[in-house]
């Protein structure tokens, strides 16, 4: 049933899939499909969707016929070689793939099922200070009209620790001044209300006194209709660049959220 699910699933997002038995498959590979459907139903990001998707290909192309020791082995080598946050990665997408096909019945083993987290130091999530960060919010775009919508994003990652599609994807209509909240839509589609600062609920409102009459707090002229994450990423490198501080991603400021706990961004300002 929840493979058939899936499926359907996989299918009206135009993956294609290779009708197997249903006792299971015949290769790994034969399940990449399925498994990219199941991550679109727990809107996991088109970013993370992404990178794990190649990261399960590279990893199949080196060991077709996976067991627990031969993964081992190959993060073991990729530590000699990448930071610990790069290949604790790679052991979430082989995890994510190995544990969906096992629990749907289409692979007998998940040999992922007994890999420890990769420790990953805070400094290798290359956390931007505070002086980087007034730095940043001080700065001109170069195009002066997306100033005010670039600092108001960054300020909002920074006061609700929001992944960045999620910040990008807010709807108007979910921002409640009154109760100091954003509704957004959580992994399998749970509502999860988010708090927001005074300072910040002030610049969401005039924000939206001159963003016209879309419903998006982000509107972009893509087929989306809001602000692209990987757009706002390369605005965020050249903004970085322009400001002559050390570039950043946006997921830092998540991390620099988590580990402050700081809320509110006025002291930037």
């Amino acid at each position: 049933m929840v493979l058939n699910l899936v499926r359907g699933l996989a299918e009206r997002n135009g993956v294609t899939v290779a009708h197997t038995a249903a006792t299971g498959l015949q290769t790994l590979e034969e399940g990449i499909p399925l498994w990219l459907a199941s991550l679109i139903a727990e809107q996991y990001s088109p970013r993370t969707i992404d990178e794990y998707h190649l990261i399960v290909r590279k990893y199949l192309k080196y060991d077709p016929q996976p067991v627990f020791f031969s993964i081992q082995r190959y993060l073991a080598q990729r530590l000699a070689e990448v930071s610990s946050s790069r290949v604790n990665t790679d052991r979430k997408a082989l995890r994510s793939f190995f544990r969906f096909l096992h629990s749907t019945g289409l692979w007998p083993t998940d040999p992922t099922q007994n890999l420890k987290p990769i420790r990953v130091s805070h400094s290798e999530r290359d956390i931007p200070g505070e002086e980087d960060i007034a730095t940043l919010l001080k700065g001109e775009c170069y195009h002066k009209r997306d100033t005010g919508k670039f600092r108001l994003m960054v300020g909002l990652l920074l006061d609700t620790g929001l992944r960045v599609h999620k910040a990008c994807s807010i709807l108007k209509a979910n921002i409640n001044f009154d109760s100091l909240e954003i509704r957004v839509m959580g992994k399998g589609r749970k509502e999860r209300f988010v708090p927001i600062s005074e300072f910040t609920a002030r610049l969401l409102r005039a924000r939206l006194q001159g963003n016209g009459h879309s419903e998006w707090l982000f509107p972009a002229g893509n087929a989306l209709g809001y602000w692209d994450e990987r757009s706002f990423e390369k605005t965020m490198r050249r903004q970085c660049q322009r400001c002559g501080i050390k570039p950043f991603s946006p997921h830092a400021l998540r991390h620099f959220f988590a580990t402050h706990n700081n809320r509110g961004v006025q002291k930037y300002s």
